[in-house]
């Protein structure tokens, strides 16, 4: 049965297009302006009831227009379109349908639109879309004139099938076709006889069929309204990027926009690079581990977006499927991008999945494995040129940086667990019986995509607050952020899906240790970034301001000598770690007391804060500040410097695992002192501050 009403308020797309609203947050600089679509279903309108809708939706989503389609109802002689009341406050009105005959009512809505100076786009069977030849019932009216008056030309049938597109004379530079690509464009349908048009109309497209040539597409006044026509509009049409461009195009000339998107102002460069380790390298993560890697699940990746605002202003946001940057190899990557590229620390983001399939680095973890000299050698071998990659790598993308738009979105999908609040081996059990799981986690997944002028994908990154430790085995992989990249970039050819962990260092993917298993988190993550690239995403202006301090941390209680000296008896990981801090304190050495601990805001547009911090931050620290900051906040872990778990206040008095464990990250204290979450605090707010 299909619904009659309409419904403004609530934004929601109905199955049966009966109306369908589709919604754009306000841009915070302008408002969003409002499309009416009218279409009909019947046999011979070219399935403008099934086209129509999905390309409102992509106007929604990848240019931010407000867009309500609706599909009107009865017989040609005597039809409806529910709702159409709202066209009294839109700003553009688009038809596609074909021989109806309206209520006075509903005609003087539209011939109000027009009154009003407002303007309109026609799509191929609107050129006979009130031109009803018989049948029209009593109290409903046709339109005949419209065709002429306000479209400027003629309806005198149909020519060949097939049409070649080439553009009019003079009419390359015309706004409407930038971007358009008119090299071997073939439309399937057939040529429309429309000829002769208003000579004062601007024609853009020429089409040619047999021995018969028409304008197909051109523009003009109708009284103070900019109108835009085109013939085309077949379903093979919708499939074609320089037709929907073309629509695109015509809409914002229409409305006085400019071409491209309002926001496509930012830059944006993207580059990669393949880092599966070419050796049988240590794996990092799992203390168990008893030797090195023997095989590839699938490649592990670097990967960079570079981002320029509007007034020049540049970042670098680096993913790496790895357990975490080390401090030394992050030290050197920033002073390598500061004499290369000009970046300060405020604007290089070093993010990690944190993957426990990935290698281990140089400087970190190395009393977690029995490493001889030769594992330590290619271990530094590899992390050198991992460091030159990563350069190389922003420097590429900033080499080549064309236009863009980000769009901010969010979404979420429920695997990861707090392992400190749910035995791992009853999980399997809960969830079969629907027995909540006990909390605190972070199930948000923040989204932001990055398009080309005409709406391509070119890149998303996506975040996560879970550990990638659904695999435990010996092979190279992302694990499930790997799988979810895959996903994406697989229904995006050509796009570049990047992931960064949240604050996940208390959450793990439960149940877990399958391939199985992996695959499925990494298709529910990618199936949440995909619902949030579907849906309505906040247009992001082109501002960016970065922000950047070292906190001082100080440790809680160090290892004695001779606390050490009994660890040291021990074998293992706490025995190689105790071993290794009794040779500095034997040659003189002190420990230090206190760590300098990066912390980094950045702001994107006029809303959107990324606050990101170092080493393995429990889930407490992002519900905090997004509660603290508003909703438009995204917290990214395991960021710059991995240095060891950052419990939060909570944690540090419950104690347990990751209130402490330096032991894993070689650090010469048992915990750290009991301020340290307000330090962090402090930090983030005076950066917030700053970029406020």
């Amino acid at each position: 049965m299909r619904t009659t009403t309409i419904l403004v308020i609530l934004l929601i797309g109905l199955a049966c297009f009966g109306a369908e609203v589709l919604g754009a947050e306000a841009r915070a600089d302008k408002p969003v302006a409002h499309l009416v679509f009218l279409v009909s279903e019947d046999p011979s309108n070219y399935e403008a009831h099934k086209t129509i809708p999905p390309f409102a939706q992509m106007l929604r989503r990848e240019h931010g227009f407000r867009c309500t389609v609706i599909q009107g109802e009865g017989k040609p002689g005597a039809f409806r379109f529910p709702g159409l009341e709202v066209l009294k406050k839109a700003d553009l009105l688009v038809i596609f349908f074909r021989r109806r005959a309206l209520s006075p009512e509903q005609l003087g809505l539209i011939r109000g639109h027009l009154k009003a100076g407002k303007p309109l786009v026609g799509i191929r069977t609107a050129n006979h879309a009130f031109s009803v030849r018989s049948g029209v019932a009593e109290g409903y009216q046709k339109w005949w004139e419209f065709v002429p008056e306000v479209l400027g030309c003629e309806n005198r049938g149909y020519g060949p099938l097939g049409i070649d597109v080439s553009v009019a004379p003079k009419a390359a530079k015309h706004p409407i076709l930038a971007g358009v690509k008119l090299k071997k464009w073939h439309s399937k349908g057939s040529l429309y006889l429309v000829k002769p048009i208003d000579p004062k109309a601007t024609v853009l497209l020429i089409g040619s069929a047999g021995d018969k040539a028409e304008p197909i597409a051109w523009t003009r006044s109708c009284k103070g309204s900019r109108v835009f026509y085109t013939s085309l509009g077949c379903p093979d049409d919708f499939k074609l990027a320089q037709f929907r461009r073309l629509l695109v195009n015509g809409i914002r000339w229409t409305l006085g926009k400019r071409a491209g998107p309002a926001d496509a102002r930012w830059k944006v460069g993207t580059a990669k690079v393949r880092i599966t380790p070419a050796k049988p390298l240590w794996m990092a993560g799992y203390g168990s581990r008893k030797k090195p890697a023997e095989g590839t699940l699938h490649d592990l990746w670097v990967k960079v977006t570079t981002i320029e605002d509007a007034a020049g202003h540049r970042a670098a946001i680096v993913t790496a499927d790895h357990l975490g940057w080390p401090r030394v190899m992050y030290d050197r990557i920033c002073a390598e991008l500061q004499k290369r590229c000009k970046l300060g620390r405020s604007q290089v983001m070093l993010a990690s999945s944190h993957t426990h399939s990935g290698p281990v680095l140089r400087g970190a973890i190395y009393d977690f494995y029995p490493l001889d000299d030769n594992q330590r050698a290619m271990i530094e071998q590899y992390s050198l040129g991992l460091e030159k990659d990563v350069v190389a790598a922003v420097d590429r993308a900033l080499g080549r940086m064309p236009p863009a738009t980000l769009r901010a979105g969010q979404g979420s999908t429920p695997f990861a667990v707090n392992r400190r609040n749910n035995p791992e081996s009853k999980i399997p059990e809960m969830r079969e019986k629907g027995i909540p799981i006990k909390g605190p986690s972070d199930h948000d997944v923040p989204v932001l995509a990055i398009r080309s002028p005409r709406g391509d994908l070119r890149a998303v990154v996506f975040g996560y607050a879970c550990h990638c430790t659904t695999l435990s085995f010996y092979q190279w992989s992302g694990d499930y952020a790997g799988f979810a990249q895959l996903d994406l970039e697989k229904a995006h050819p050509g796009m570049l899906a990047m992931f960064y962990a949240g604050c996940g260092a208390d959450q793990n993917p439960l149940p877990r240790r399958s391939v199985k298993l992996c695959r499925k988190y990494g298709g529910m993550l990618a199936g949440s970034v995909g619902r949030v690239l579907d849906k309505s995403m906040r247009p992001v202006a082109p501002k960016l301001q970065t922000a950047f301090e070292f906190v001082t941390l100080d440790f809680g209680d160090q290892p004695t000598k001779e606390e050490l000296e009994a660890i040291s008896r021990k074998g293992g990981n706490r025995g190689r770690w105790a071993r290794r801090l009794l040779k500095k304190l034997e040659a003189g050495e002190t420990f230090p007391k206190t760590y300098r601990y990066p912390v980094q805001v950045w702001k994107l547009g006029n809303d959107q804060l990324w606050i990101t911090l170092g080493g393995e931050t429990v889930v407490d620290y992002a519900l905090k500040f997004k509660k603290r900051f508003g909703r438009n906040t995204w917290v990214a872990g395991y960021t710059n410097d991995v240095m060891s778990y950052i419990p939060s206040h909570r944690v540090w008095e419950e104690g347990g695992y990751e209130s402490g464990a330096f032991y894993v990250y070689g650090l010469p204290a048992n915990r750290w002192a009991e301020d340290i979450e307000d330090r962090i605090t402090a930090a983030v707010c005076r950066l917030v501050a700053k970029v406020k």
